[in-house]
């Protein structure tokens, strides 16, 4: 039996008894989805990411691996019914103006500055580069998670995703369709996806990682602009912000 068939199952006959989060959800983004069998690395997991990223450019879909609980189900549940159910949502979002990804950046950026210099005033945020920071090459807080799930939305832009998985618009975190527009930016710029979702965390596959520092600092304030907590909770400063970023291959977005 191959690494790929002992890890997956199948949504006709799961490997496992679906707990009730899991069922709700997939029949919520009603497609096909397969069930990921527990434990494994998160080498492997990468791995079989990769095989299905492959896989979805020859038939048309994009895959999201989904860390499923009660959260996520109320999430996706209160975004799909604050819209008028599943297809006014989906219509909404797959017809919105999605091309002002960098000006959504850019406003943000300077509202997060305006209340960053509002609470400390002269404290330098771009602060220090962080040279012993080693590339990050695999999803995050993924080890521990007791069940995933490997959906495979029916696109192939990896931006409208977001129709299928609602996400976005509490605390901090852009709503749907900004999300929606930045992604596809950063998808046009620097190759980009979104490729696993929890209640309060994206990570998006990069699989041409930034390499310069200057280009990865710029790529630390869009981060700083999308997520602020990136900053303020994770790494501290942009500047250490931008050493996490060059050479990695997984952007880590958490709104607390």
């Amino acid at each position: 039996m191959g690494l790929f068939s002992k890890l997956f199952g199948s949504k006709e006959q799961p490997l496992l008894p679906l707990n009730e989060n899991i069922q709700q959800i997939t029949d919520l983004i009603g497609c096909e989805w397969q069930y990921v069998k527990k434990p494994l690395s998160s080498d492997e997991l990468m791995e079989l990411y990769k095989k299905e990223c492959t896989k979805g450019k020859k038939y048309g879909y994009t895959p999201v691996i989904l860390v499923p609980n009660d959260f996520l189900l109320e999430m996706i549940e209160c975004n799909y019914e604050d819209n008028g159910g599943v297809e006014n949502y989906r219509n909404t979002v797959l017809n919105a103006d999605i091309s002002d990804g960098d000006v959504i950046l850019k406003r943000r950026f300077e509202a997060n500055m305006k209340v960053f210099e509002e609470d400390f005033g002269t404290e330098n945020i771009y602060g220090e580069y962080s040279d012993d920071v080693k590339p990050t090459s695999n999803f995050l807080n993924t080890d521990n998670s007791e069940e995933l799930i490997l959906t495979k939305i029916p696109v192939t832009e990896p931006w409208k995703v977001f129709a299928w998985i609602p996400f976005g618009g509490w605390n901090e975190c852009p709503d749907t369709e900004d999300m929606v527009a930045v992604c596809k930016y950063w998808y046009d710029k620097y190759s980009a996806v979104p490729a696993v979702i929890s209640s309060a965390e994206l990570q998006m596959y990069v699989s041409a990682p930034i390499n310069e520092k200057d280009e990865a600092l710029i790529v630390a304030e869009e981060h700083y602009a999308f997520c602020n907590d990136a900053v303020d909770q994770v790494a501290g400063s942009i500047k250490a912000l931008a050493s996490h970023i060059l050479n990695s291959s997984v952007w880590y977005f958490w709104w607390d």
